[in-house]
């Protein structure tokens, strides 16, 4: 059975720990965290295909004993959104980052390394015109895919 997570009301929800849903993740407003349990076991969100952050969301990962989110580690995922990443971000083998929605700016306020796919939109007739990562630092070594939203122009006399 499938089941999602879906945030969307404010204050902080904590992930402590390895969690068994299998679904979408979806972060929309307030605050979700990944924390290391008492046991020393990281928080982890390795059932989501999918796991979206929508401004003025955040997820933090800053309680972690590593303070990274890791992405694709163990399976196909996505990373999508315009919210904040508190901590570091790893997109490993089996992932995608996909920031902003249509025209967007995913934020990370550490560093963030891109080893997998890297998809983004350019539009040019927006003001800002492609997709963006902002981090402290950016290593990537990912495989760049674009779509263009691009306006046909016919003229006829």
């Amino acid at each position: 059975m499938t089941v999602g997570f879906i945030k969307e009301v404010t204050g902080r929800w904590t992930f402590t720990g390895f969690n068994s849903h299998i679904g979408n993740t979806t972060v929309s407003n307030g605050v979700l965290a990944l924390s290391t349990n008492s046991a020393g076991v990281n928080g982890e969100i390795v059932g989501s295909a999918l796991i979206t952050v929508a401004a003025p969301a955040a997820l933090t990962v800053t309680n972690r004993t590593d303070g990274m989110l890791l992405i694709g580690n163990s399976a196909a995922q996505t990373l999508a959104g315009n919210g904040i990443i508190f901590g570091g971000l790893w997109v490993l083998g089996l992932g995608t980052l996909s920031p902003g929605f249509s025209i967007g700016t995913l934020t990370v306020t550490g560093n963030a390394t891109n080893n997998a796919g890297y998809l983004v939109e350019d539009n040019r007739a927006a003001a800002q015109n492609s997709d963006r990562l902002v981090a402290r630092t950016l290593t990537s070594t990912e495989r760049r895919s674009s779509w263009c939203h691009c306006e046909l122009f016919v003229f006829r006399s």
